[in-house]
């Protein structure tokens, strides 16, 4: 079993690909897990704090997080920043949660989606609705929902055109909008300058991948109408990306069945996990794991 904090192994896909992963308290006796999936430029090191603080205030919890298929520690070098299908995605979130569930199989397993990743781990639920049993909640951190006026319409317009004759035509994300200096979180002039110094970092992205995220925000809202297993969604009032009026709108859709919780941040950026209200955060998700599923600290 895995009980070295932070220890990297890897896992074979369902194409025979096999991506790195790491692991974050003692998954021996882990009651819950949470399977991580990062946003767009991360790496499973995103989830580094959160698994710190799971380890500390909540023994019983921990976590698993993988690297993304076409994202920066892709080992494929050729794919990074590119992706043919978006099931692709889907089917390695499917064999990961296999993985973990053949290592625990008494476990609760959280899907938990960070930006971009909120996409794919929404999406992914949403397409396996005649399999309830692939996970038992989901965390869904700062959510990209709608789109808005973020991005001028003629750009997405013009992308979606483009992508179908040139799909691997390569563009930078800041590209696609107009404001130069996007903060996602206080200390970052713009998502570009927060990730650039990283190993993982992408310089540009096909038009196909943006193409495929573009037509999964736009369908968010009507995959929230899905969600039957308790969900917690987390965004900041200062996200450039999602308004909170549209997080607001996404959590309206959902069934009022649903168990739902929604935590709202005014302060925070995008990045919510390297924000300064990353503390808040990860004790309100280790707070609503504690109500759901099992106990934990309590934690000011």
């Amino acid at each position: 079993m895995l009980d070295c904090p932070h220890k990297m192994q890897e896992f074979t896909s369902f194409d025979g690909d096999r991506f790195s992963y790491r692991s974050f308290g003692s998954t021996d006796e882990a009651a819950s897990i949470i399977i991580g999936v990062h946003g767009i430029s991360g790496a499973s090191y995103d989830y580094i704090g959160l698994g710190e603080h799971l380890e500390k205030h909540h023994p019983g919890c921990a976590l698993y997080a993988y690297e993304v298929r076409g994202q920066g520690l892709d080992p494929n070098q050729s794919r990074i920043g590119d992706i043919h299908r978006p099931e692709e995605w889907y089917q390695d979130l499917y064999a990961f949660t296999r993985l973990v569930r053949d290592l625990h199989p008494k476990a609760r397993i959280i899907w938990c989606g960070e930006s971009m990743g909120s996409l794919i781990t929404l999406h992914a639920y949403a397409a396996r609705l005649d399999k309830p049993s692939h996970c038992d909640g989901l965390i869904l951190l700062a959510p990209v929902v709608k789109i808005g006026n973020q991005i001028p319409s003629w750009k997405l317009n013009l992308a979606r055109l483009v992508s179908w004759m040139f799909p691997r035509f390569r563009v930078k994300l800041d590209q696609l909008h107009d404001d130069e200096t996007v903060k996602v979180t206080q200390g970052s002039d713009s998502h570009s300058a927060q990730s650039s110094t990283n190993e993982w970092h992408i310089e540009s992205y096909t038009l196909r991948l943006l193409s495929i995220l573009g037509a999964h925000i736009r369908g968010m809202m009507q995959q929230a109408t899905h969600i039957t297993h308790p969900v917690l969604i987390l965004n900041g009032g200062q996200d450039y990306f999602t308004p909170a009026a549209f997080t607001e709108e996404f959590v309206r859709n959902i069934p009022s069945s649903t168990d739902t919780r929604h935590r709202y941040f005014p302060d925070a950026y995008h990045l919510l996990m390297y924000d300064d209200a990353r503390n808040e955060v990860f004790a309100a998700i280790s707070q609503w794991i504690g109500d759901k599923y099992g106990q934990a600290d309590q934690i000011s």
